[in-house]
């Protein structure tokens, strides 16, 4: 589906987090601003927001469920992204360049 920005956002995470299905992971405290999201630590020691779907955490250490790719988008308002799905507030979008990452919903506006 396609969405415009209709506000800019600044990632600012130049060094996303990524783990695979099974790596064991470090939790930590969950997000206040966008419920579902947990910040973990990787084995190599990247810290970051995760999807709390796509983390085990009754099993210690916690494992990843799937893999996952914290990459976000920087973007400029009238951008028309391709949004591929949304979890917990937020899209995962390719940018008619062909780059991907997350972005905030409430940033995008859905084009009929």
């Amino acid at each position: 589906m396609k969405y415009k920005v209709i506000e800019a956002y600044t990632s600012a995470y130049p060094d996303p987090i990524s783990f695979k299905a099974g790596e064991e992971l470090t939790t930590g405290r969950l997000d206040d601003e966008y419920p579902g999201w947990i910040r973990i630590t990787t084995q190599c020691g990247n810290e970051g927001w995760a999807p709390v779907q796509y983390i085990n955490a009754t099993v210690k250490p916690a494992l990843g469920l799937c893999d996952y790719e914290a990459t976000e988008l920087t973007t400029q308002t009238d951008l028309v992204l391709s949004v591929m799905k949304t979890l917990n507030e937020w899209a995962w979008a390719e940018t008619p360049q062909g780059e991907k990452g997350w972005v905030p919903l409430s940033t995008l506006a859905a084009l009929e």
